[in-house]
């Protein structure tokens, strides 16, 4: 396209009647060609709307974000000049047509943009907390590279099939072939990087049910210096309290009595209405006022590499310092570390009341 500038126009104007939104054959070549189309997102596919504008003989794409995907802006790989907006710059390009007796617009060259702010960010349709199947588990538990990732790939599997958390546990494995898929679990989580913050599509901070427990840092996950570690067993017993270790194993037995679901020996700590003090058997810390954080003991004096030891976290709840209005749907989100030298051992928690 050069820098040209060309007639913009909006797809619901240059659309058949009564023809689905963007299937094909849907535009009206003689009100398409040599044009820009603006198109919102929302019914069709992404790919096959800029599909149907170079059928057209468009000349160029701009696809605009529904309130739901809010700045969350996709990139994808399109046939024809395209761009991505915002739902706020797309009702101002909507605005400016109907505002213009001739509106115009051009699509320039895209450039290469480094440490560009803020990233990383979560994607509006990341998978979000809290976990339906067990609130006592915080989900989700990482979050990693996985938009506009820059690399090759093949027709029989797009970008979207990357999976780093995987690579990144494979090569745990490799490089400590001893430890359990809990050890692995843990060191990917605990060492996360939480900087700056990592923000939603929204701009905000993200919390651990957009985020999980951060953004993947492989390499300090080779050395995370401590893990929480958890058998096979001890995810009977969890599976005992939700009353579904017949789906694993039909020859267990679940005794009478079990841990409670949060006190599995996992990375994050998620408790769900909580009453007045948790116990947890499973440093610094940064809760919010509603509850506080205790470990006992506080200080943890290894003596020999993979030795275990137990330790006991404490979530308390603050009653003066928590709102009349809050319910169980309503979290509050903290976190406790344990540090050595240049070891960071980070935990996320959130906590809701009844």
């Amino acid at each position: 396209m050069g820098n040209n500038f060309y007639p913009l126009v909006l797809a619901r104007d240059v659309e058949h009647p009564g023809l689905p939104s963007f299937a094909r054959t849907t535009l009206q070549p003689n009100k398409v060609w040599g044009k820009i189309v603006l198109c919102m997102r929302g019914q069709g596919e992404r790919l096959k709307k800029g599909l149907e504008v170079q059928r057209a003989g468009g000349v160029g794409f701009i696809l605009g974000n529904n309130k739901l995907n809010g700045k969350d802006v996709p990139s994808d790989p399109h046939f024809i000049p395209a761009t991505g907006v915002s739902y706020e710059n797309a009702l101002k390009l909507i605005q400016y047509v109907h505002s213009t007796l001739n509106p115009m617009a051009q699509i320039l060259p895209g450039t290469t943009v480094l440490e560009a702010k803020p990233a990383p960010s979560m994607a509006s349709f990341s998978s979000r907390g809290p976990n339906i199947v067990d609130p006592n588990i915080l989900k989700p538990d990482i979050t990693s590279p996985g938009v506009d990732i820059l690399a090759t790939w093949t027709a029989e599997e797009g970008p979207t099939g990357m999976t780093f958390n995987d690579t990144s546990a494979v090569l745990l494995k490799a490089i400590h072939p001893t430890w359990s898929t809990a050890a692995i679990r843990s060191a990917l989580m605990t060492t996360d990087n939480t900087d700056n913050p990592l923000t939603d599509e929204t701009g905000n901070p993200a919390t651990p049910f957009a985020m999980g427990s951060g953004h993947l840092n492989p390499k300090r996950a080779a050395d995370a210096g401590l893990v929480f570690d958890a058998s096979y067993m001890d995810y009977l017993l969890y599976t005992s309290n939700l009353g579904v270790t017949q789906n694993f194993n039909i020859t267990y037995n679940c005794p009478k009595s079990f841990l409670e679901p949060f006190e599995l020996n996992y990375p994050s700590i998620q408790i769900h209405r909580l009453y007045y003090t948790k116990t947890i058997k499973r440093n610094n810390q940064l809760s919010p006022k509603e509850y506080s954080i205790t470990a006992i003991p506080n200080i943890l004096k290894f003596n020999h590499v993979e030795q275990k030891m137990n330790l006991t976290i404490t979530v308390t709840a603050n009653w003066s310092q928590i709102l009349t209005k809050h319910g169980p749907d309503k979290y509050y989100f903290g976190w406790y570390a344990w540090t050595h030298q240049h070891h960071v051992v980070r935990s996320s928690v959130a906590v809701s009341f009844p």
